[in-house]
């Protein structure tokens, strides 16, 4: 009996679950059989946010490797840096400073991950962001 044809669609809802469930080795599976890197939830959340406000470090490398845009936008104009930072990520935010993320990116509020760090007390992101170029 021939195997049902998956699509993209399919490959891509997958990775959010993988993502969502922490299956880092899922995760990457699927994106080397061309899961996309940027897909969103129904919310406008990115995988990469959702790694990375879940504390799944090994996912981000492995997203931003797939071509995660880590500048990306949700709904309400969160980066993924400020789910980072919000949930006090401090490795992720490292990553994400690393590959390049914009410190200084405003939500729809016009709050920064700096002001989220600051507000949640989470130092060590806090000097990371200033480090970065991030001003209060």
């Amino acid at each position: 009996m021939p195997h049902p044809q998956t699509t993209s669609q399919d490959h891509d809802a997958a990775l959010m679950r993988a993502i969502i469930e922490g299956c880092a080795e899922t995760a990457k599976v699927l994106l080397n059989e061309g899961a996309n890197a940027n897909t969103t939830d129904r919310n406008g959340l990115t995988a990469l946010m959702w790694a990375a406000g879940n504390g799944h470090l090994e996912i981000v490398r492995a997203l931003l490797l797939g071509g995660a845009d880590v500048n990306a936008k949700s709904g309400v104009g969160k980066t993924v840096l400020m789910y980072a930072s919000q949930a006090n990520r401090a490795a992720i935010a490292r990553e994400l400073v690393d590959a390049g993320v914009e410190v200084e990116a405003k939500d729809g509020s016009g709050v920064t991950a700096l002001m989220l760090a600051w507000r949640n007390n989470n130092t060590d992101i806090v000097e990371l962001l200033k480090q970065a170029g991030a001003a209060m």
